[in-house]
């Protein structure tokens, strides 16, 4: 559950497909699905590719470390397929994904 305690993400490591439902309608059990996003390779030891559902004119990647700090942020235009370079980071981290107008998701992978 995200931290305003409005949504649900589900991750299913094997697929590397990570679903966003909003709380309110999976708590009614009508699950309507908001956004779906893939990515991989995981662990990665270069970049990850990210490929959302859909198009979309600004997209904002920001990349966490375990203890919430942040480490980098990047800015796509009029894309679906983000390429997020690591170079020089090693761990677990999070990247939480945003439009202008919701948030998209976030995923937690491990750098080599």
């Amino acid at each position: 559950m995200c931290a305003d305690g409005e949504a649900l993400l589900i991750a299913s490591p094997s697929k590397k497909i990570i679903r966003y439902y909003d709380w309110e309608t999976i708590s009614s059990l009508s699950t309507t699905e908001k956004s779906i996003i893939t990515f991989g390779p995981n662990p990665t030891d270069a970049k990850l590719q990210i490929i959302l559902d859909k198009p979309y004119q600004n997209i904002t990647a920001e990349v966490y470390n375990i203890s919430g700090h942040l480490i980098t942020r990047k800015n796509y235009q009029n894309t679906s397929h983000l390429s997020l370079p690591l170079k020089g980071l090693k761990g677990q981290f999070i990247v939480c994904l945003y439009s202008p107008s919701k948030f998209l998701g976030n995923l937690l992978f491990t750098k080599l």
